[in-house]
């Protein structure tokens, strides 16, 4: 598929995260003109009927609740039975469902990978939407075919202000500000919280969303704190063999809370590569485990491979982070950490660029660092890398 480079209208990427990020809208016309997603409608649509895949339908209703929600697999009737207009489908995860779609992401890695979560795509029929909602990570909006309208709101909305639908965010009232209408290969941003709502305006309409991802400062806590519990050292108990006599057989003596406090203080404290390490793993874990596979390779036969011109590709549910450290380099694939040679740092780049490598490039590299065969080893059996076709070898 051709992605055109990103055209930020006269701004750097560090202008744009500068003056917009997180903070304001931005619509980029022709940010990706003359872009060609080589995705037809009918294509998604077989998609969204295969089980295991995340597709949602919305139809508008116009009662009370507004939209309605089904979830996939569907089947050809469903679309078949689907009215004229005034409905929605969409489906996640696209970029690791046609990993060619990928591509369509490769010009917003400015932001870091750890911070990239999907592609979503979706399709509309005219005067389709999902209604006018805020949402809790940054989006850019990308319009792949035909015309949809963008209308925005620059004030805040409460829980007060949602429809009656539990299952969707659908706000009630929605006093618009600004509208936009995107033609194929424009781009509209928007950072966390501002209320949106993007209606199909005409025949043919596809956009792609390049979602982010914004943990909650309450599940990072509650997982460092498992990583913490998951110590030796909290299996001890307390003890206190400097034990006196009190005055009443009730008193918990102020001495006793400061010491309490003192020794739990100690036991979840942490110092900075110990919480490196955690979060390298918690960041790194897939959003579905298991379509990583895990692939078993020994060094004389991952040689063979490569002198036949064979080479790996990454798995599109693979996560893999680098973080840099003169002494001792850190890389994290799907929720482990795997030894990395510093030496073999440009190779991990490489790789975690995904960007294409020969099989004479790998063998060169190798040549001239042979460490880098036990970090291919490793990327293999964490499930980051693959061979591009895994049926052809038992």
């Amino acid at each position: 598929m051709f992605v055109p480079p990103l055209d930020l209208q006269g701004l750097s990427e560090a202008e744009f995260l500068h003056d917009y990020w997180q903070k304001r809208p931005c619509l980029i016309r022709g940010g990706l003109k003359g872009l060609d997603p080589e995705l037809e409608p009918g294509e998604l649509a077989g998609l969204a009927c295969e089980e295991g895949v995340p597709a949602r339908i919305l139809v508008e209703t116009g009662d009370e609740a507004g939209w309605a929600l089904r979830h996939g697999p569907f089947t050809e009737e469903d679309f078949a039975a689907l009215p004229e207009r005034d409905w929605t489908l969409l489906v996640t995860d696209m970029e690791k469902l046609l990993p060619r779609l990928r591509a369509l992401i490769e010009p917003f890695r400015f932001v870091p990978d750890w911070r990239i979560d999907d592609l979503m795509i979706s399709y509309a029929a005219p005067g389709g939407s999902v209604g006018p909602h805020t949402d809790e990570y940054d989006v850019f909006l990308i319009q792949l075919a035909g015309r949809r309208e963008w209308r925005i709101s620059d004030r805040s909305y409460g829980p007060e202000d949602l429809r009656p639908n539990p299952e969707l965010q659908i706000l009630a009232r929605f006093e618009e500000s600004e509208r936009w209408l995107l033609e194929p290969g424009d781009i509209l941003y928007l950072p966390p919280g501002v209320a949106h709502w993007g209606i199909a305006v005409g025949e043919g309409c596809m956009t792609a969303s390049v979602g982010f991802r914004a943990p909650a400062w309450g599940e990072l806590a509650g997982s460092l704190m498992e990583h913490l519990l998951m110590r030796p050292q909290m299996q001890a108990r307390y003890g206190d063999p400097d034990l006196t006599p009190r005055d009443h057989p009730a008193l918990l003596l102020p001495r006793e809370i400061r010491g309490m406090r003192q020794r739990l203080e100690q036991l979840l404290s942490f110092d900075d590569r110990e919480f490196a390490q955690w979060l390298g793993r918690e960041l790194s874990t897939p959003t579905r485990p298991e379509a990583v596979t895990p692939v078993e390779m020994d060094a004389p036969a991952l040689l063979d491979r490569f002198r036949e011109g064979e080479v790996p590709v990454c798995n599109p549910w693979a996560r893999l982070l680098l973080v840099p450290d003169e002494t001792a380099p850190m890389v994290f694939a799907n929720g482990e950490r795997i030894d990395c040679a510093p030496d073999c740092w440009p190779l991990a780049e490489r790789i975690a660029a995904r960007a294409p490598l020969a099989a004479d490039e790998l063998l060169g590299i190798l040549e001239q660092q042979p460490e880098g065969l036990a970090l291919l080893l490793a990327l293999f059996r964490a499930g980051v890398l693959e061979w591009q076709d895994a049926d052809s070898h038992s």
